[in-house]
């Protein structure tokens, strides 16, 4: 069974899960790819067959931030921008770098190892992330699941929010990559015409639900004592309803954390 995705347009990838299939979803990594791989061995994850999706937020902050670019040749790997990603590649978005973009994301952002690797492997890291969509749709036998970084215009459907970011309108996309006003301000409204999604961005110790919308950013990269034992790795099964995160997770492991 392949788990390859069909061919995305450039902001949105549309997934369809085949019977016998799992699909999960992980919070924001930061360069926590071991602790990635301690989840999908946990849940006994099939690389041939299952498929493991991603909020973004892949890189910055933690020590594994340069195995980026092999994380994302994963075939079962399916993974959106988000705005560590969307700085970075602001930053070389032409010939010659952006040196005050650069000098904020490693200063700001947690990008110093974008310094310590060499120029091939930060063509490959670059490379790797300029195909990464805005948004996922995985059509699942439970409904409809959206991906997005971090947040949907209050009171904006899915099919609306789609279509501007495929438009590449710049406020709906600001929204999509650095939004905290539904968490910051705990809107709870449904987003019509999609069943559930799945959004990082803004740090929570435990993850968090409001209306149709479960924020899965558990700050697995400030998993580190004294003080942040709270903090952990986040993956959920797809196709559970989002109440499964209201509940004690499957699988507790202290810095990761299976709900489903």
């Amino acid at each position: 069974m392949s788990n390859q995705a069909d061919i995305p347009s450039s902001r949105i990838r549309r997934l369809q899960l085949q019977p016998g299939q799992r699909a999960f979803v992980v919070g924001d990594i930061h360069g926590t790819f071991g602790l990635v791989d301690e989840a999908l061995d946990l849940v006994e994850f099939r690389p041939e067959q299952d498929l493991l999706l991603s909020v973004g937020d892949l890189i910055d902050r933690g020590a594994e931030s340069a195995r980026v670019a092999e994380f994302l040749q994963r075939p079962y790997v399916h993974a959106i921008i988000g705005n560590h990603e969307e700085i970075l590649l602001r930053a070389h978005a032409t010939a010659q770098p952006d040196l005050k973009l650069l000098t904020l994301m490693i200063e700001s952002y947690g990008g110093e190892w974008w310094l310590r690797i060499t120029r091939d492997a930060q063509q490959r890291v670059l490379q790797a992330l300029r195909a990464l969509p805005t948004l996922i749709e995985l059509a699942t036998p439970t409904g409809l699941v959206g991906i997005v970084h971090a947040d949907i215009p209050p009171g904006m459907n899915w099919q609306t929010f789609v279509m501007a970011i495929e438009r590449g309108h710049p406020r709906t996309l600001a929204t999509a990559l650095q939004s905290r006003t539904r968490p910051s301000q705990g809107l709870t409204q449904h987003v019509p015409l999609i069943d559930r999604l799945y959004a990082g961005h803004t740090v929570h110790k435990r993850p968090r639900v409001l209306g149709n919308i479960g924020f899965i950013d558990t700050g697995a990269v400030f998993h580190a004592p004294p003080g942040n034992s709270d903090y952990h790795l986040t993956l959920v099964d797809a196709l559970s309803p989002l109440q499964c995160l209201e509940a004690p997770p499957l699988i507790d492991r202290g810095r990761v954390r299976v709900y489903g």
